[in-house]
């Protein structure tokens, strides 16, 4: 029976999805990054509710590739749907950035993605290394 943390491990995906779409209804996530005067006063307060969820994340993540029966494809759909979220979020944070409409609800969970996409193949050779090799009957 599977963990809450290898459940949270599985189903990790979602993360940056839900930081996101929780970060645009908070409206002090919502303000743009260029906004330096009259910060909202719960800016701070939201920002590292953002990041415990976003080292929650990342903490899945080992917990699942370090698990021993974490198969070798799903360490490899790990590491291949980790670098598609980082893309598709460095993009959008770079095109909004460029409009100078880049929110603060888009910045920790851009960040956490891409370190997320640059530790998953590591991850992935470390679960490799742990695992024992089968040794296979003698076929002669």
């Amino acid at each position: 029976m599977p963990t809450a943390w290898r459940w949270l491990g599985i189903i990790w995906w979602v993360f940056p999805v839900v930081l996101v779409a929780g970060g645009y209804l908070v409206p002090a996530l919502r303000l743009p990054v260029t906004t330096s005067a009259n910060l909202e006063p719960d800016l701070y307060f939201w920002l590292l509710i953002s990041l415990v969820l976003c080292v929650i994340w990342i903490f899945a993540g080992f917990l699942h590739a370090t698990d021993r029966n974490t198969t070798v494809s799903a360490l490899k759909t790990d590491a291949f749907v980790s670098l598609l979220i980082a893309i598709g979020l460095s993009a959008t944070a770079g095109f909004l950035a460029g409009r100078n409409n880049l929110v603060w609800a888009l910045v920790l969970p851009t960040l956490t993605a891409i370190v997320d996409a640059l530790v998953a193949g590591n991850r992935a050779i470390n679960n490799a290394a742990q695992k024992p090799i089968v040794q296979h009957k003698n076929i002669s």
